[in-house]
Parts: C-alpha cells; sequence; structure tokens
C-alpha cells in the first residue's frame, strides 16, 4: 500500500492520542504490534490500512514519530482550545495545598494526564502586555475532558519544565548541605585538634554523607 504521510509533531498530538497509545504499551508491552497501533492513533488509520503499509516504509515511520515523541520542547506558557485561551499557572509558589496535591496525584497515573493539565493550565481570566492571570482552581470538572484536546506540547513541555525545576533545587540544596557539611566537619576537626584526638568520625561520616549524596544525584540527572 502507498501512502504519504505527513509527520506529525507534538503541537498535532493530542494528550488524548498519547494516554491511548501509552495504555495500549502499558498493556501490551513494546512490540512490533503496538508500534503499529500507535500509527494507527495518531494518524487516525483503521489498523488494517497500517498493516498494509510496505514494512520498510511504516519502519521509518515508526522511527520518526518516536523521535517526536522523546522530544522535550520549552514550556508553552499559552494555548487555545476552541474559543478559549489557557494558561500555566504564572506563580507555582502561589499553587495551593489541593492543587499541589491533585496535581501530584493525577501525574501518577497515564490516564490522569489530561486532569493533571487542567490543574497547570487554566483560562485566562486578564491580561497586559506579556503577563495573565488565570481563573482560580474549583477541580478539574469539564475542563478534564476539553484537555484531551490539547496538544502533547503543552504537558511534555509541563513535564520538562518540573523536571529541570526539581533537579535545580536539588543542586541548590546539595550545595547548601555542602557548605554546611564542610563547615562543620572543620569546625570538629579544629576542636579534635585542640584535645589532641585524631579525627573525629562524626567528621568521617558527613563527609561519607556528603559523597553518597552527590553520587546518588549524579545517578538521577544522568539523562541531562
Amino acid at each position: 500500500m502507498k501512502v504519504n504521510l505527513k509527520l506529525p509533531t507534538l503541537e498535532t498530538i493530542t494528550i488524548g492520542q498519547f494516554q491511548e497509545i501509552s495504555k495500549h504499551y502499558e498493556l501490551n508491552g513494546e512490540s512490533y504490534s503496538a508500534d503499529q497501533y500507535m500509527v494507527s492513533v495518531i494518524y487516525g488509520m483503521p489498523l488494517k490500512d497500517v498493516r498494509a503499509i510496505q514494512k520498510s516504509l511504516l519502519d521509518k515511520i515508526i522511527e520518526e514519530v518516536k523521535k517526536v515523541l522523546a522530544q522535550e520542547p520549552e514550556l508553552v506558557t499559552r494555548f487555545t482550545i476552541g474559543e478559549t485561551e489557557y494558561g500555566f499557572v504564572p506563580n507555582l509558589q502561589e499553587l495551593s495545598a489541593g492543587e499541589y496535591a491533585d496535581m501530584e496525584t493525577y501525574l501518577g497515573s497515564v490516564d490522569d494526564f489530561n486532569k493533571a493539565m487542567a490543574v497547570m493550565y487554566r483560562p485566562i481570566k486578564e491580561e497586559w502586555k506579556t503577563k495573565y492571570t488565570i481563573h482560580p482552581y474549583n477541580g478539574t470538572g469539564e475542563r478534564a475532558n476539553t484537555m484531551r484536546n490539547a496538544p502533547l506540547s503543552t504537558f511534555r513541555s509541563a513535564m520538562v519544565f518540573f523536571w529541570n525545576l526539581e533537579k535545580d533545587l536539588l543542586k541548590a540544596s546539595l550545595a547548601f548541605m555542602e557548605r554546611e557539611v564542610r563547615k562543620i566537619a572543620s569546625q570538629q576537626q579544629r576542636n579534635t585538634r585542640k584535645s589532641g584526638v585524631g579525627i573525629s568520625p562524626s567528621a568521617e561520616l558527613l563527609e561519607e554523607i556528603l559523597k553518597i549524596s552527590k553520587e546518588q544525584q549524579e545517578q538521577m540527572f544522568s539523562r541531562s
């Protein structure tokens, strides 16, 4: 079967499509059949038509689509569905405990990614120049269904944003801990020298804790 399929982008793939594909992989595992299902969903083609595509061509399509799905775009702060424009939470420090708890819960399951989007992105209420305010959070409601039609670029960009934010916070915490550990260890060493005793076991323990923390950080951020 000869086809001329335009390569999709994170803007043309919806969150709903991504959820359907991810769920299929989760239930059936990684396989060539699952890859064919992915192409069927993204291009809106009957599975039988996908299976009729020349294998060499289909292999290339699958490879390119997976590259698109692996992209990590910059944060998308605003997008439009229908006549409504949505904005990313302008100030994360102002998130309520309820918003944070809901977002954390919804991000735990691919089935709820659309609900997480309804927490992170809300209709823009007012705007001036490059700034805007969004409507207050009162649950996900019908917006959760609407968010199934949001471009995947919005969700992926938000995840990359939070990942980088967490990474920066952990690095800052480690840097602070390193300064404090060395300060305490230095003070203990001065005290032990004054008392004529060798290096304090607690100073060695602090250095070991610092070493382990650095190793854990390197493992966590090996993808970057």
